[in-house]
């Protein structure tokens, strides 16, 4: 560190320093999660994460799945292996996590929907929180059932008349 002679120069220095002290203080304060992180992990989080605008106006840090997923398979498969431990398929990647995400909210509101039920005075709603329970998870896998055959029927008769 170079000696500093004059009162000026000690006082350019010590602006130097609390403008440097600021700049550290406003990425680690998180403001912008996406860069602080960015700056943690020098750079390696970027292509996994993104910003995504709300419809308040705020932004929010949202994963990248693809990339991580792809990565994942990558390190998984190996570079001189003929067979690979593991293959992922990531065409649908995006739409299984919604639909994964769909099934637990769904699951979330009829158990929540289920225990205020069983809590309640009235014997009629304590029936109801009994059926959510034990009844209506029968009766969707039946449904889905039922779909899955007719799915499977369409797509054999469409077959058929294509040939």
């Amino acid at each position: 560190m170079a000696k500093i002679t004059s009162m000026d120069e000690l006082r350019a220095r010590k602006l130097a320093l609390q403008s440097e002290v600021k700049e550290l203080e406003g990425l680690l304060s998180f403001d912008d999660p996406k860069q602080s992180l960015s700056a943690l992990t020098g750079g390696i989080s970027d292509e996994f994460i993104s910003n995504k605008q709300t419809q308040d106006g705020q932004t929010k840090m949202a994963i990248k799945t693809a990339p991580l997923i792809k990565g994942l398979g990558k390190s998984l498969l190996g570079r001189n292996q003929n067979s690979p431990l593991i293959a992922f398929d990531n065409t649908n990647t995006s739409s299984n996590i919604l639909e994964t995400s769909l099934k637990l909210g769904t699951a979330a509101l009829v158990g929540s929907l289920a225990k205020k039920s069983i809590k309640s005075k009235s014997w009629r709603n304590r029936i109801l929180g009994l059926v959510l329970i034990y009844a209506l998870p029968v009766a969707l896998k039946y449904v889905r059932k039922e779909l899955e055959e007719y799915q499977k029927n369409k797509s054999v008769s469409s077959l058929e008349k294509l040939i």
